[in-house]
């Protein structure tokens, strides 16, 4: 009985799992301003605060003059708030940015504050 539970438990995660990689770029979206893609795993952390870590995070329009990647993105939640299912971020950290620019250099690159 132990064995079905924990099975279908990892069932959900993991069906759960591409759900949210859908959601957090969206929300990834939102708060920078600008396409987010993320093509790697994606952890979560429930204590001491939630904390969705995602690696291989691509921002900007694929091809676009001004794009660039980082190794993960870090998102931490408001505790009760994910526990009621709502994502309300506390902080969004890029960890690792690269950035390619052209040159000579064009318009300014902007992400919302």
């Amino acid at each position: 009985m132990r064995r079905l539970t924990a099975g279908l438990a990892l069932l959900v995660l993991l069906l759960g799992a591409g759900a949210w990689r859908g959601r957090l770029e969206r929300l990834a979206t939102d708060r920078l301003g600008r396409p987010v893609t993320l093509e790697g795993a994606i952890e979560l952390t429930l204590l001491p605060r939630p904390l969705l870590q995602a690696s291989g995070v691509a921002i900007g329009e694929a091809g676009a003059e001004y794009s660039f990647t980082a190794r993960s993105l870090r998102v931490e939640l408001d505790l009760p708030s994910f526990l009621g299912g709502r994502w309300e971020p506390r902080e969004v950290t890029l960890v690792g940015p690269e950035m390619a620019l052209p040159w000579p250099p064009g318009a300014l690159l902007a992400l919302r504050p």
